[in-house]
């Protein structure tokens, strides 16, 4: 999974077990009398699968992702300063937006809020509530050149000192077309919907107030006392690309339903197997030549839908299915 991803060699610590000291009970690959530990077998496959593949992801990086997750630091601090509620929890909010893309067999870069955007065609910013004028201009441009911006809940509500210095979202409220009202920490699950699509929003609700060219598309259930019929979720055009503001934070199959929404407005690229539970696929590109890696992540067999054009496999087993645990090394097009 690490070298799918990106990484180019493996480290294993440690060898042997530690006679004394802080480390003693230190995962290893050799026990204190010498012999094998029950991890011992597993890893020499791993080496000896790595040792076949190796010919032919040298060179090779991570297929591009379509997708960026922004990562904020000062954010994260921010938040954890006042949550507001003691569920607000900023990294399991990321782990919500990240895991739908994840599940679909979507790629998504983490990247920072000063990382160069151009390539992606759609960016997610779940909580980027620090929002200093430098990204929001950024952000705008992006946006205007033809990128896909959404925003969750909090974002641009603070500047780079941690001071409330505009209504949410800060430096973007003239592009969104909509600031929000106010923001509710809430103690029971309340429903929204629009467009095709229902969630329930839990621990966090924002209302926001739009202008002409800003179009709604979730609002509040009508009997949510003072959430009633507001808008929750709304998306404006602007120049060639477009922005939205989701200003709820949403239960499994409401995130999901947005991460539809948003690929499909972002028309991002099918990826190259179906996505199926428990089944990861990442590709490695060097020039022409298309690797894949497969893992199953499962305690069954899998049967992936493979593409047709897969000329072998360079590690691992693949016989009908892909086993429980299972990884499979193939090679898309030609060989080295």
């Amino acid at each position: 999974q690490a070298v799918a991803h990106g990484a180019d060699a493996i480290l294993y610590w440690q060898w042997r077990s530690a006679l004394n000291g802080q480390e003693q009970y230190h995962g290893t690959l050799i026990g204190p009398d010498g012999t094998p530990m029950p991890i011992y077998d597993e890893i020499a496959r791993t080496a000896d699968e790595m040792r076949r593949a190796a010919p032919y992801l040298a060179g090779t990086t991570p297929a591009p992702a379509e997708v960026a997750l922004i990562y904020s630091q000062d954010s994260r601090w921010s938040i954890e300063q006042e949550r507001h509620t003691r569920d607000y929890d900023p990294i399991a909010v990321m782990k919500d937006w990240y895991r739908p893309f994840y599940a679909a067999g979507i790629r998504v870069d983490v990247v920072a809020p000063d990382a160069d955007l151009s390539r992606y065609r759609l960016v997610l910013a779940p909580q980027l509530t620090v929002l200093d004028t430098a990204t929001a201009h950024r952000l705008e441009a992006y946006v205007q050149a033809g990128g896909h911006l959404l925003l969750g809940p909090r974002s641009g509500m603070k500047d780079d000192d941690n001071a409330l210095a505009a209504r949410q979202p800060g430096g973007l409220t003239g592009l969104l077309g909509a600031r929000v009202g106010y923001y509710y920490p809430i103690d029971a699950p309340v429903t929204l919907s629009g467009n095709g699509f229902s969630a329930t929003t839990h621990i966090w609700t924002e209302t926001l107030g739009t202008v002409p060219g800003a179009t709604v598309i979730a609002r509040y259930h009508p009997n949510s006392g003072w959430l009633s019929d507001k808008p929750a979720f709304v998306m404006t055009s602007a120049g060639r690309g477009w922005i939205a503001y989701l200003g709820a934070l949403l239960d499994a199959k409401g995130q999901a339903a947005v991460t539809a929404w948003a690929c499909a407005k972002a028309t991002l690229t099918e990826p190259v197997v179906p996505s199926q539970e428990n089944l990861e696929i990442v590709e490695r590109r060097r020039g022409t030549s298309r690797y894949l890696i497969a893992i199953n992540h499962g305690n069954t067999d899998l049967q992936p839908a493979l593409p047709a054009g897969f000329t072998k496999v360079v590690a691992g087993a693949l016989g009908k299915t892909l086993p429980a645990h299972g990884v499979v090394v193939l090679a898309l097009n030609h060989a080295r």
